[in-house]
């Protein structure tokens, strides 16, 4: 009985017996043809095999800050649940946050302290203003660090 290793080595085996005898009748069939498709089958290996080997990391959200739209529903709201699950400090825009809507009101429930809920349209503004100052005035008490605003 083949284990799913041995499985693997043969299926490979195969595959690459396949592939070279494709590239030896385009060497003598189309030239150029081969030295085209060696050069992209190289370029794959070598691009796959830099991908395997580099670092995989993380940013960490430890003093961060960042401010979504839109997080009612969909994917602002699974944006700042899993930002907020990191560890950044999470503005969560919402429509209706001051008007008790169900996402903002999941958001408060579900998360952590480190993420707020921020009334806005962003269409409007004056809500658009008030909402920078209310990130603004959040950063620039809290021990976070420094923010940078355009």
């Amino acid at each position: 009985m083949l284990r799913p290793l041995h499985l693997f080595y043969c299926a490979s085996l195969l595959g690459l017996t396949t592939i070279s005898g494709l590239l030896l009748l385009l060497y003598h069939c189309a030239p150029v043809l081969y030295y085209l498709c060696t050069g992209i089958l190289l370029g794959s290996v070598g691009y796959c095999v830099v991908l395997y080997l580099a670092p995989k990391s993380r940013v960490s959200g430890n003093g961060k800050a960042v401010f979504i739209t839109g997080c009612d529903s969909g994917f602002g709201f699974g944006l700042a649940k899993r930002l907020d699950s990191l560890g950044f400090t999470v503005f969560a825009g919402c429509l209706l946050a001051d008007s008790g809507g169900e996402g903002s009101k999941k958001l408060r429930a579900e998360c952590s302290s480190r993420l707020r809920t921020v009334q806005i349209d962003v269409t409007d503004d004056g809500q658009v203003r008030a909402a920078v100052q209310q990130v603004k005035d959040r950063l620039s008490t809290s021990s976070e660090g420094k923010y940078l605003y355009s």
